[in-house]
């Protein structure tokens, strides 16, 4: 006669090995969609940054044919076409980098509105008509959509190398415990 223990046991041994298998199962596909996620964030931040410096270079372009006078400033509401498509997946970038793309981004929709407004649009290109279009402050924003597209490029190269403040960190952590945070304070 075996004891109830071992009988208990032998009954529970297929319901252990399925749990098993499970557990090691759900560990399995965390860790694979965790390096998954990781390399699509290095993809995304590797062509946000190309498309980035093409804006940048752009930006340029438009200064310089300022400063000689040109008539012509190329648009560059086509170059935020790989940030629109991938708005979706932004959430696999870091807080800081986010901020930092969404200001240079929405800051080129001013400079374009701005533009609009101040020249005449002809195609993908604005004709900058002398004395009527302010080339002063159409210069003044592009040197400030330029400063902004330099941050988000800084912010994308060192994605988690920025160090978090304390008072950040106060604040997610009542956000997370908040039974917590009443007690405390």
């Amino acid at each position: 006669m075996t004891s109830p223990g071992l009988d208990a046991l032998y009954h529970l041994t297929p319901l252990l090995a399925i749990l098993a298998a499970v557990l090691i199962n759900v560990t399995m596909t965390n860790w694979r969609d965790r390096s998954r996620t990781g390399k699509d964030a290095v993809r995304l931040r590797a062509a946000l940054q190309s498309e980035l410096r093409i804006l940048h270079a752009v930006y340029q372009e438009n200064l310089r044919s300022l400063d000689k006078g040109g008539e012509y400033l190329l648009s560059c509401r086509q170059m935020s076409c790989l940030y629109r498509g991938n708005l979706g997946r932004i959430q696999l970038l870091e807080q800081h980098e986010v901020a930092a793309l969404v200001e240079a981004y929405g800051f080129v929709e001013v400079i374009e509105s701005f533009l609009s407004g101040t020249c005449k649009a002809q195609g993908q290109a604005f004709r900058v008509l002398v004395g009527e279009a302010p080339a002063g402050e159409i210069r003044q924003r592009i040197e400030n959509g330029c400063n902004r597209v330099e941050a988000a490029l800084e912010a994308l190269d060192r994605p988690s190398r920025v160090a978090r403040s304390p008072l950040l960190e106060q604040r997610s952590d009542a956000a997370r415990f908040p039974l917590m945070a009443m007690r405390s304070g």
